[in-house]
C-alpha cells in the first residue's frame, strides 16, 4: 500500500471552503449594517414599517456584490497596478470598477423587481436609472478602494495568515515555549 503524503503549509490558517464562508459572512455582516444605517435612519425621520423593505433591499445588495466578487477578484488581480504599469492599469482599473458596479447596480434591479413580489413585497420600483447608476457607483468607489486594497495587501504577503507566519517564526527562533507554559500558569494562578 502506497502512502501520499499531501503538503501542507504550517502557516496556512483556513481551507479555500473556509475562506469563502468568511467572504460570504463579511457580505451577510455588510448587509445587516447597511440595512441598520438605513432602518434607524427610517425610524430618525419618522418614518415608520420599512424594516422589511429595508433589510430585503440591503441583503439584496449585499449578495448581488458577493456573486459579482469572484469575477471583481479575477479582475483586479489581472489588473493589478504597479510602477512599471501604473499608466495602463489606473485606467483600466477605473474601468473594472465602472463595469462592475453597472453589473451589480442591474442585477440588483431586476432581483429586487423579480423577489420583491415572491417575498410578498408587492411591485419594486428601482427608480430612474439615469440617477441610480451614479448613486450606486459612488458607493461602490468606497467599497472597491476598501477591497483592492486589501486584495493587493493579501497578494503581496502571499497568504492571509501572514501575521501569524511572522509571530510563529519569531516563537520559534526565541524559544519560548517554556515562558508560555510558565506564564499561562502564572496568569491562571491569578485568576
Amino acid at each position: 500500500m502506497q502512502v501520499t503524503r499531501q503538503l501542507v503549509d504550517p502557516y496556512t490558517l483556513i481551507s479555500r471552503k473556509q475562506s469563502w464562508l468568511l467572504v460570504f459572512l463579511g457580505f451577510t455582516a455588510l448587509g445587516f449594517l447597511n440595512f441598520e444605517y438605513r432602518y434607524l435612519d427610517d425610524l430618525a425621520r419618522n418614518h415608520p414599517h420599512t424594516f422589511a423593505m429595508r433589510l430585503f433591499e440591503e441583503m439584496n445588495g449585499a449578495y448581488a456584490g458577493l456573486l459579482l466578487s469572484p469575477l471583481f477578484l479575477w479582475l483586479v488581480r489581472r489588473t493589478r497596478i504597479r510602477k512599471d504599469n501604473w499608466w495602463r492599469m489606473v485606467p483600466l482599473t477605473l474601468l473594472t470598477f465602472a463595469v462592475i458596479s453597472v453589473c451589480d447596480t442591474t442585477l440588483m434591479s431586476i432581483s429586487r423587481r423579480d423577489l420583491a413580489p415572491v417575498f410578498g413585497l408587492g411591485p419594486y420600483d428601482y427608480g430612474n436609472m439615469f440617477y441610480r447608476y451614479p448613486m450606486e457607483f459612488a458607493q461602490h468607489v468606497l467599497l472597491f478602494s476598501v477591497a483592492v486594497t486589501t486584495i493587493y495587501f493579501v497578494v503581496r504577503h502571499g497568504t492571509a495568515g501572514w501575521p501569524l507566519q511572522i509571530w510563529k517564526r519569531v516563537w520559534q527562533k526565541l524559544n519560548c515555549k517554556i515562558f508560555a507554559c510558565n506564564f499561562s500558569r502564572i496568569f491562571s494562578s491569578t485568576l
